[in-house]
């Protein structure tokens, strides 16, 4: 199946998140401390510390995730789906379901690119920590995204 204008402007988009961030890591590690926070707690907090080379999971995450899902959304009919795939309704559960995937890609490597930010900020200047609110936000931005794509791929159209 090939893609849409949108869904190769969409994979660009979060290639070139995935690619500046591998670069900026890239950029500043000889500079890094040997030792930075490697985990934080829900509040932000730092609570695990390892070698820096443990910054690089990040991008390396990142990279997998934009091509997995990226070569995934050329295969919609294998997704699982909240209704019966019929001939009616094929082209439009198929087009909701490549755009779940890209959105959810999108956030996904937006949250790691801007979580390995911070990590390396808070190695280089000793910052408190990761805000409070990023869990919660990226939690709320994927379940929301879920949450609005169940109801529209339930939802009946008029044919």
């Amino acid at each position: 199946m090939s893609l849409t204008p949108f869904e190769v402007a969409s994979l660009s988009l979060c290639g070139t998140i995935v690619v500046s961030n591998f670069i900026y890591t890239l950029l500043v590690f000889p500079d890094l401390p040997a030792t930075v926070a490697v985990h934080f707690d829900l509040s932000g907090e730092a609570d695990g510390w390892g070698s820096k080379e443990w910054l690089w999971l990040i991008p390396i995450l990142s990279i997998l995730i934009w091509a997995g899902l990226g070569i995934l959304i050329r295969y919609p009919h294998l997704f699982n789906y909240p209704v019966p795939i019929t001939d009616d309704n094929r082209e439009r559960q198929y087009r909701l379901a490549r755009g779940i995937v890209l959105l959810l890609n999108l956030q996904c490597v937006a949250f790691l690119a801007f979580l390995n930010l911070q990590s390396i900020e808070i190695a280089q200047r000793g910052s408190d920590g990761l805000p409070a609110w990023l869990t919660g936000a990226f939690l709320a931005c994927v379940f929301g995204t879920i949450g609005i794509y169940l109801w529209r791929a339930t939802k009946t159209t008029s044919a």
